[in-house]
């Protein structure tokens, strides 16, 4: 090794790179700096390598330190490109497995130079003129692959940034021209040297090319803030937006939508554009009926299996006074519509409730006065204990009403929503006296929309089994999915509901206690749309049946 005064040159560099990297080291969580400081820390390595290349005298060691440049040099182009589309917005683009085919030719290379003494392919026959300081090679046929590759990057990378500059604020305009500049010296040095443009020099010009490039860069990060202000393509914001898009022509034919849109067409995986709202969105009419009457939102529905609800909001798009497009959203309300729909249940069922809870407490206050009015009356103790006895027993009971409608206070006050159903049932079982029965559930991970009282229909169902099942030693839960909709089974092995009352269960005031237990299932299972009915031959079977769009799978 040998001193010269030329290492100073790629040791600024290197330096220059290192003060760059801890600057970036801020902006870590946004996208485009990986990319950024990757190339930095390349810059760094190429330049701590020239410089110790520079120290070295012997044509073998420089060969050595030259090849091993190309374990990280090969991939400044994609890591360019990387940052360039993300740079311009387009960063979803780069996805694990294009940015894996994007490093083959990268890597290949890689191999191919590290191996060089095995073959002709990439760079051969070594030699370095008297006084110079560069090792030249002859290039074999894999090289200009790998170099047609990288100038094709960059090209690409160029388009990119200027495509980005059309219609962008001019503060994004400024930062493109930097990026451009900052990255066009050590490219265009690149070129003329490969392709031998200008005469051959004994002094490697790229860390130079490097220092001015970082020194761009620099003044544009502090400048024009590169890293903290960035544009987002309008395209990217639009197939990422979680409404549907279409764009429509003013004779009702789709030139734009989104994935989001594409997911609602008739004819999915079918290029929409050109054709009718009318053929391929199964509510178009309905659009265009809007258009026509100029209204400027509204709703539409889709009908089926799984019925699906819109809000659709369209905006006309004008250019000098002319209609040109109109630019339609659908915003999923699906469940807030059935929020609604669950409301207005409700509340008609709570002020039927009420009714009927004011009707059944008038009549119990007639019997306690009828009774009172009895024993005052009795000529004897005997008639008055048997009056005031049955005094208590009407008092107890309206007092058991009463403690029965704080539950259905409760009752559609709250908006439905989603519920597991096997966490609700194993809940419930938990908070029940359940050591000689056997508990099973196969329901897996389906949830229901639901009142939140749901919570109670589960625990109910287990109390009637305990308290009127007799000897129950084994009690499931399964589901199945139907043509009609989600049928859950809720079964035990006792002795059952007679035929004669598999119906009147669910009346208000059947019973033995309250009266209010099956009563109360029903009615809250009602709010959504879920119905119950019993129809064991063999121990009590309760059939929940759920409607399309009232359940749904989780992963």
């Amino acid at each position: 090794m040998t001193y010269t005064p030329l290492i100073w040159l790629p040791l600024l560099a290197a330096a220059g790179a290192v003060a760059l990297y801890v600057f970036s080291h801020r902006y870590s969580d946004v996208p485009e700096t990986r990319y950024l400081q990757f190339l930095i820390i390349i810059t760094a390595a190429w330049s701590v390598l020239q410089a110790v290349n520079l120290s070295f005298t012997d044509m073998e060691s420089k060969v050595w330190l030259t090849r091993l440049r190309f374990l990280f040099a090969p991939f400044v182009c994609v890591t360019l490109f990387c940052l360039m589309m993300t740079h311009c917005g387009r960063g979803s683009w780069i996805t694990p497995l294009r940015f894996a085919l994007l490093c083959v030719v990268p890597l290949l290379t890689l191999v191919l130079a590290e191996t060089g003494d095995l073959h002709d392919l990439f760079l051969t026959a070594p030699s370095m003129g008297e006084g110079e300081s560069m090792v030249r090679f002859e290039t074999g046929p894999w090289y200009w692959v790998y170099l047609s590759y990288a100038l094709g990057l960059i090209f690409a990378s160029v388009v990119l940034v200027i495509d980005s500059m059309r219609g962008a604020s001019r503060l994004y305009r400024k930062q493109s021209v930097v990026l451009l500049f900052a990255f066009v010296p050590p490219a265009v040095y690149n070129f003329t040297d490969n392709f031998r443009l200008l005469q051959p020099m004994s002094l490697d010009l790229s860390q130079l090319m490097l220092i001015i490039s970082g020194a761009i860069l620099a003044w544009g990060l502090f400048r024009y803030r590169i890293l903290d202000v960035k544009p987002i393509a309008r395209g990217e914001v639009v197939e990422h937006m979680t409404d549907a898009y279409l764009v429509l022509s003013p004779d009702g034919k789709i030139v734009d939508y989104n994935t989001i849109a594409g997911d609602l067409m008739v004819q999915q995986g079918r290029d929409a554009i050109g054709h009718s709202i009318t053929e391929m969105l199964p509510f178009g009419t309905d659009i265009v009926n809007m258009i026509t009457l100029g209204k400027s939102k509204g709703d539409v529905s889709v009908s089926g299996a799984q019925p699906r609800s819109y809000e659709a909001s369209i905006m006309p798009v004008s250019v000098r006074n002319e209609n040109v497009a109109h630019v339609v959203l659908l915003r999923d309300i699906t469940d807030r519509k059935n929020m609604e729909e669950a409301l207005r249940t409700a509340n008609y069922r709570l002020g039927l409730l009420s009714t009927i809870t004011r009707h059944d407490l008038q009549n119990k206050l007639t019997a306690i006065n009828g009774y009172s009015m009895l024993a005052r009356r009795a000529s004897d103790s005997e008639k008055t204990d048997k009056f005031l006895m049955r005094l208590d027993q009407v008092s107890a009971s309206a007092s058991e009403m009463i403690q029965a409608t704080k539950e259905q206070e409760s009752l559609g006050l709250k908006p439905p929503t989603w519920y597991a159903v096997d966490d609700l049932f194993v809940k419930a079982a938990h908070h029940m006296n359940m050591e000689n029965v056997k508990v099973r559930s196969t329901v897996g991970n389906v949830s229901v929309l639901a009142d939140p009282m749901i919570e109670k229909v589960f625990y109910n169902l287990l109390d009637n089994s305990l308290r009127h099942g007799e000897k129950v030693t084994s009690i499931s839960l399964e589901r199945h999915e139907t043509d009609e909709g989600l049928l859950i089974e809720y079964t035990d092995d006792g002795v059952g509901v007679p035929d004669e009352n598999k119906e009147r269960i669910f009346e208000r005031g059947f019973g033995s206690n309250t009266g209010l237990g099956m009563y109360l299932i029903r009615e809250i299972l009602m709010i959504t749309g879920i119905t119950i009915v019993e129809r064991g031959t063999r121990g009590a079977r309760f059939e929940l049946r759920v409607p399309h769009g009232r359940y749904r799978f989780s992963t």
